[in-house]
């Protein structure tokens, strides 16, 4: 004790308060920022960025270049399995779609495949993936995980296939 009767050798309570608290609101704002960044990371697209969105569009100008059309139909949110065909077969396929001379369209579905859209084409399974014709005939389909060679040699190789219903 000093002369005045304080205690001289405690720490006081507040400045132990202070930080305290000041720990556990950098706690609280890293863990909200992991929730965030998870969160929005459910939400981030399949990594086809320059695809356009519309497919009405697509099928108009199909229509006056006389150009068939490649339709990727993922989730939204996108699935591990969406994100996996865009970043390895599409992406690694990406010179022969441009040699087929194919207009691309990235229409995003809700998983449950309620929408107008996944009942036109008869999508069933996410990922799908659909050539359609100028006139918006279906050409050829694959439906879930497909592989680089099968989707291009199998898929995109329209030399033996016809449009029309399917």
């Amino acid at each position: 004790m000093n002369q005045s009767g304080i205690d001289t050798n405690t720490t006081p309570a507040v400045g132990s308060s202070k930080t305290d608290r000041l720990v556990k609101t950098i706690f609280v704002l890293a863990a909200l920022g992991i929730l965030v960044y998870l969160g929005v990371s459910q939400f981030r697209g399949v990594g086809l960025p320059d695809w356009p969105r519309d497919l009405n569009e697509a099928i108009e100008q199909s229509k006056v270049q006389n150009r068939p059309i490649l339709v990727f139909f993922a989730g939204r949110p996108p699935s591990q399995t969406d994100r996996r065909l865009a970043q390895t077969t599409i992406a690694k396929n990406a010179q022969a779609i441009a040699d087929g001379k194919f207009l691309t369209v990235l229409v995003q579905l809700d998983p449950r495949l309620r929408s107008e859209l996944a009942g036109k084409y008869a999508i069933k399974t996410l990922p799908a993936v659909l050539i359609l014709s100028a006139e918006g005939l279906e050409i050829n389909r694959r439906e879930g995980f497909v592989g680089e060679v099968e989707f291009r040699a199998g898929f995109l190789d329209l030399s033996d296939v016809r449009p029309g219903p399917r």
